[in-house]
């Protein structure tokens, strides 16, 4: 499943992140099932810099959650 809301947002980031403007999604996000308390998507990157070329997964924490937790994770 897709999530159309989820695509354009992180794509925007990412360019932004990584300094690439032109960067696209190869494979958009597709929510992937597992997480027990995290919505979890799978993802990948067309013309991404090595470090980003592989299959990419982005985990979402709730919003009830502390964002520090993250970090431990």
């Amino acid at each position: 499943m897709v999530t159309t809301n989820l695509g354009p947002a992180l794509i925007q980031h990412l360019r932004g992140r990584l300094g690439e403007p032109g960067l696209d999604f190869a494979e958009p996000p597709a929510r992937v099932g597992g997480g027990f308390d995290t919505r979890m998507f799978a993802f990948r990157l067309e013309a991404a810099p090595l470090a980003y070329a592989g299959p990419l997964i982005l985990r979402l924490l709730g919003p009830h959650d502390n964002p520090a937790r993250a970090l431990r994770e």
